[in-house]
């Protein structure tokens, strides 16, 4: 349960100076000054913030596609139907409740909300946990997500933290893949590295886009839902969280010239 209010996460923040946080200044000017730069603590709360709130967006939008599918079978299968909708409800819920609270914990003892606490990771289970949330939305728009690749593989790194850079780049697919297609996941085991790749069949990225895709607050020229407004911080917030753990995130046309690719590089482990 949360408990902890925006004042005292600030008070939190002002006992840990060094944050790895972009700041204001940053953001205008497109400069990312890395883990070791100083901000203030109003700066890091700040930046704290505009994590929460990007990220509470994908929950809460399969929050509110599980919920509408409750009145629905409510109305012509009953309650047994009814009570799988509200299992699949809570659990979006808990998954919502999970991230804030490892944020939180995480800005707390370190003063980053994207410090890495490392244990050894299934990459398997990972990636099911990640696919998982886009589920609802996948549904509704018709979109299946096919796994593929190398299985079995490991790695070092932070579960939730994994876990969150992969929705944002299965959830973009997944908002941005043409209805009735098909998102794919696509693993590689390499000798000191695994690859993760993403991609669909959707709008063409352009080379603005390549060159500025994991900039905070960049607006790609595609547009998954007009009606949904975009700030442009996730594959940012994905940025960040691949360089937390030594490895990196790239873009690019998928081979056949359609859609995106985005491929997510992470140290592996035995």
């Amino acid at each position: 349960m949360l408990t902890e209010t925006p004042n005292e996460s600030a008070a939190t923040l002002s006992r840990n100076r060094t944050v790895s946080a972009v700041s204001p200044a940053a953001v205008e000017t497109g400069r990312d000054p890395g883990p070791a730069a100083r901000h203030s603590p109003s700066e890091a709360f700040m930046a704290t913030l505009s994590i929460f709130a990007h990220d509470l967006r994908g929950p809460l939008a399969n929050l509110s596609l599980l919920l509408e599918g409750m009145e629905t079978v409510a109305a012509s299968r009953g309650v047994a139907s009814l009570a799988e909708q509200a299992r699949k409800s809570q659990a979006t819920v808990q998954a919502l409740d999970d991230l804030l609270t490892a944020m939180l914990d995480r800005t707390r003892r370190t003063g980053d909300p994207l410090g890495v606490r490392p244990q050894r990771l299934d990459l398997d289970e990972v990636i099911q946990a990640a696919t998982g949330l886009s589920l609802p939305l996948a549904r509704a728009r018709d979109v299946r997500i096919r796994r593929s690749g190398a299985r079995g593989a490991a790695l070092l790194g932070d579960r939730g933290l994994v876990v969150q850079a992969l929705d944002n780049l299965v959830g973009n697919a997944v908002k941005h893949a043409p209805e009735g297609t098909v998102v794919s996941v696509a693993v590689t085991a390499l000798a000191d590295e695994l690859v993760i790749r993403v991609s669909n069949s959707g709008p063409a990225l352009t080379e603005d886009d390549l060159a500025r895709a994991f900039r905070p607050f960049t607006r790609l020229s595609t547009v998954a839902d007009a009606r949904r407004a975009s700030f442009g911080l996730g594959l940012w917030i994905v940025r960040l969280i691949a360089e937390r753990h030594g490895g990196a995130v790239r873009a690019a046309p998928r081979r056949d010239g359609s859609g995106a690719e985005f491929s997510l590089h992470l140290p592996r482990t035995t």
